[in-house]
């Protein structure tokens, strides 16, 4: 073994006194200017890698990064040079020790408050870095010094890349630059990516900071890099109880696998971290600053930052100016060349001035309208009246990026609404259950007369559009009259169940200022609505597409095996089988390039009948010559890809062949192993024991999937991304997703009924809709919700010694051996068997997911069930009722 490097004594004009540590891209010593008297950090490039011109290259280039940076945060360059065939960079240096240092005196992590403000000083060297065009793309705490006075310092660009050059850090197999734990998913992938490489890498050292531990930790640097691409880290709380929740959403917004799901900006992240450094309550102080900005441009039209010191703190005006632009969609923002805000004046806003101005003008003396004819070539006003409404109904469809049509033809209400269109709006109500196309009215009258409401539903009664009876209504007139019209609507809705939503001029000035139309039209279609009959939370059978529901990682592993092994898919009702089976069928073993066909088992339960029925449910496409039943399929596949056959519902299927001997899963088997199709099965009980039986076809031959409920983070999006759609806004986002995933403990069932409930709640008044942890405290107590959604969820086909179990067991909450829970049944006149009593904790384990089997014994997975038995006034009454069903199920008592 060759003995280390000697350290240079001299370099150039620098006398070398000592080693202050390595950098991605050489030593760092401590050192003499000769010449000026000062202590310099010297840089200096490895003799080995001095020789190689990439090398060369990158360190100078980094020279040249830094050269252009020049913050209190990050370490100033004083010199650049070669002496001595040495590559050096002569830098500030400064007395103190890194955060890696400290980590070290610390191992559990340092004091919280010090560890967000190290943070919060690293993200303004990250801020400011960023404005100039550089990312730093190795953030970790070798590179930061924190100074004996406190003064945070960022350091070592030595992988940075800047806007002038593309990125040189590559990802290929076996080479990643960078620190494992650190690195950014799209970094590790190779893949394209840009500042919010830094946000990534500034949760993960503010993690570390906070637990001494880094956010994917794993035995080896490669599994660190795949925890990384693979999984979500665990909450700092856990490993450090002095971190709150507020601080463990932030993390896990840094941390976000998807570029996308991070903070867009550093600043927003800082703004978000200065409410832990206690200088500054940045959300109490929001309201305020917000009206005063607000006040400013709406009185000149532009607010600069000289102005904005009058408002906002200093320290806090870009934060102030990103978030304001970020929040107010209805007001059309540009940037001023001093950094401030400046209102927009768009053409399209000053022409629906114009054309809404001649439509009042004619509005009380409104002449016998003509047809319109085509659409096709709008034209400007030209103060015919049908023109203007046109040109109105023009502009709105070129600021949502869509087409629109005369709606024409023999629709009742023509006499009454002559001038109507139709007008696309797939992109704006894209992931909702509201149609894709509306027709859009007009009403120059003051007060809707009841013949005018009637015109209206016999209007929308024959419109295909979508399914639903939805359409807008552009009311020409005062405020007073859209407040009318809208209160009319509104009733209407009440009683007939007809959406109409009501737009004013101001509406759609609003619309068409914002910086995205398309969204401010969303959410002001939303704030009127029914928002209980377009929920995606309302849904029987599979779960919607555009509705997330927490199993990516099934999906995932399913559709890397699918055309080589077969699997089943066993859990309780509800629980997401069928809409795991319509995601695979659908999209992602087509898309793996599988064929694939569908079939609901429930209603074919024999040999025959499955054999003789039509297999018509192909994806991507049908093959040639069908539909084929299923004899065929199994005898002879079609050629082309490779065919899953997707069984739901297997249960029936499952015992009806076990009494005829087998006679189908034995050809499933038996295709299956010939390479003729491979299977999917989902099902609950009589799958899973079939899957258990060691001497049935199903033993050995599909890989058991056992689908239990989501984990918070899955929670968290399938309670967010709805309500997002329908622009709900929840106050305290965190503690209403917190106090959701503990009143359902996770089963997609539950939370989708709870969220629904929440929906009923805030769809009564039109404007904003809000909901806070108070309405979810409400919603849970609500004796409909705890017995209809919630235990009857957990219950849904439970045997009655299965409920009676975990009815028993709800009391103390505490796990309990088997031998227990039989005494504790004989208490109550209960004596089945063992092997009974032990099939039956183990189906409230696997199907139900009610239970978990610990060292401990049997204790409740599901925390909140006790809580729902306590606030069940009938609970004792149910005994009485279950323990008669007991009586009576001979086959439960004698399985």
């Amino acid at each position: 073994m060759g003995s280390p490097p000697s350290r240079p004594s001299r370099i150039g004009k620098y006398e070398v006194e000592r080693p202050l540590g390595r950098g991605a891209y050489g030593s760092v010593y401590l050192a003499n200017d000769s010449i000026l008297g000062r202590r310099v950090a010297l840089k200096v490039l490895p003799h080995h890698l001095a020789a190689d011109a990439e090398s060369q290259h990158r360190f100078m280039r980094e020279a040249r990064l830094v050269a252009r940076l020049s913050h209190p945060n990050i370490l100033s360059i004083f010199d650049v040079g070669e002496a001595d065939g040495s590559f050096y960079i002569a830098m500030e240096y400064v007395d103190g020790a890194s955060a890696s240092s400290l980590l070290k005196e610390n191992p559990s992590g340092i004091e919280v408050t010090e560890a967000v403000r190290i943070a919060v000083e690293v993200g303004r060297a990250l801020e400011y870095a960023h404005s100039q065009g550089v990312v730093h793309r190795d953030v970790k705490p070798g590179n930061v010094l924190v100074e004996s006075s406190g003064q945070v310092r960022l350091t070592d660009f030595g992988i940075a890349t800047g806007d002038t050059a593309a990125p040189e850090v590559t990802a290929t197999v076996g080479t990643v630059q960078g620190t494992p734990g650190y690195i950014a998913p799209e970094i590790i992938l190779g893949g394209a990516s840009d500042h919010r490489v830094d946000i990534f890498s500034l949760g993960a050292l503010l993690y570390a900071l906070l637990t001494g531990h880094r956010p994917f930790e794993a035995p080896t640097a490669m599994g660190e890099l795949m925890r990384t691409l693979q999984e979500p880290p665990r909450r700092a709380s856990e490993l450090r109880p002095q971190v709150s929740a507020d601080l463990d959403a932030i993390l896990f917004r840094a941390l976000a696998a998807k570029a996308s799901e991070r903070y867009a900006t550093v600043v927003a992240m800082i703004a978000e971290l200065s409410r832990f450094t206690g200088t500054l309550a940045v959300d109490e102080s929001w309201p305020s600053w917000k009206a005063a900005v607000t006040s400013a441009l709406l009185s000149h039209g532009s607010v600069r930052p000289i102005e904005l010191e009058h408002i906002v703190p200093a320290s806090h005006i870009a934060y102030a100016v990103e978030r304001f632009a970020r929040e107010n969609t209805a007001l059309k923002l540009t940037a001023d060349e001093h950094g401030g805000l400046r209102l927009a004046r768009a053409c399209l806003v000053e022409d629906l001035s114009t054309a809404w101005a001649g439509v009042e003008s004619k509005r009380a003396k409104a002449p016998a309208l003509t047809d319109l004819v085509t659409a096709s070539g709008v034209q400007l006003p030209t103060g015919d009246l049908p023109d203007l409404l046109l040109h109105i109904v023009h502009q709105l469809a070129q600021a949502l990026g869509t087409s629109f049509a005369p709606l024409g033809g023999d629709q009742p209400g023509m006499d009454v609404f002559p001038t109507a269109f139709t007008i696309d709006t797939r992109a704006a109500f894209a992931g909702t259950k509201l149609p894709g196309r509306v027709p859009i009215l007009f009403s120059m009258k003051d007060v809707l007369e009841e013949r005018d409401l009637r015109t209206i539903r016999a209007l929308l009664a024959q419109l295909p559009y979508g399914g639903r009876r939805f359409a807008l209504l552009a009311v020409v007139g005062p405020d007073a009259a859209v407040a009318a019209a809208r209160e009319q609507c509104d009733n209407m809705r009440r009683l007939h169940g007809d959406d109409v939503v009501v737009l004013g001029r101001r509406d759609l000035m609003s619309i068409l200022a914002a910086h995205e139309p398309s969204r401010a039209m969303r959410k002001l279609i939303f704030s009127q609505v029914n928002l209980t009959t377009v929920s995606p939370f309302v849904t029987s059978g599979p779960v919607p597409n555009h509705v997330f529901f927490g199993r990516e990682a099934v999906l995932h592993t399913i559709g890397l095996e699918a055309g080589t092994k077969s699997f089943a898919i066993v859990g309780g009702r509800r629980i997401g089988k069928s809409s795991l089976l319509a995601r695979l069928h659908n999209d992602r073993l087509p898309e793996a390039g599988l064929r694939t066909l569908y079939h609901d088992c429930s209603v074919t339960p024999s040999f025959e009948s499955f054999m003789d029925a039509p297999a018509s449910h192909w994806r991507p496409a049908p093959p040639p010559g069908a539909p084929m039943a299923f004899r065929d399929v199994l005898d002879h596949p079609p050629d082309g890809p490779p065919l899953v056959i997707l069984l739901d519902e297997a249960d029936k299927l499952v015992r009806e062949d076990e009494r005829q001997g087998w006679r189908l899963f034995l050809t499933l088997r038996a295709a299956a192993h010939a390479g003729r199709a491979q299977f999917v099965f989902s099902g609950e009980r009589g799958l899973a024991e079939a899957l258990r039986a060691s001497g049935g076809p199903l033993f050995n031959f599909a890989g058991r999937i056992n689908l239990g409920r989501l984990d918070y983070r899955a929670v968290e999006e399938l309670v967010r991304v709805p309500m997002s759609q329908m622009e709900i806004d929840l106050v305290g986002a965190t503690a209403v997703v917190d106090l959701i995933w503990k009143y359902t403990s996770g089963h997609p069932n539950v939370v989708q009924r709870l969220c629904q409930r929440l929906v009923e709640r805030t769809s009564g008044a039109l404007g904003n809709r809000t909901l806070a942890g108070d309405d979810v405290l409400a919603a849970v107590n609500e004796p409909a919700f705890l017995e209809e959604d919630f235990l009857e969820t957990y219950w849904e086909r439970a045997t009655p010694l299965e409920r009676i179990i975990s009815l028993l067991m709800a009391p103390q909450a505490r796990a309990y051996q088997l031998m227990e829970i039989i005494a504790m049944l004989s208490v109550h006149d209960l004596r089945p068997r063992a092997a009974v009593v032990k099939a039956a904790l183990d189906r409230l384990v696997e199907l139900r997911c009610l239970l978990e089997h610990t060292a401990e014994g049997y204790a409740f997975a599901v925390e909140a069930f006790p809580w729902a038995v306590g606030r069940s006034a009938t609970s004792e009454d149910l005994l009485l009722v279950l323990k008669t069903q007991y009586a009576e199920d001979v086959t439960d008592g004698a399985s």
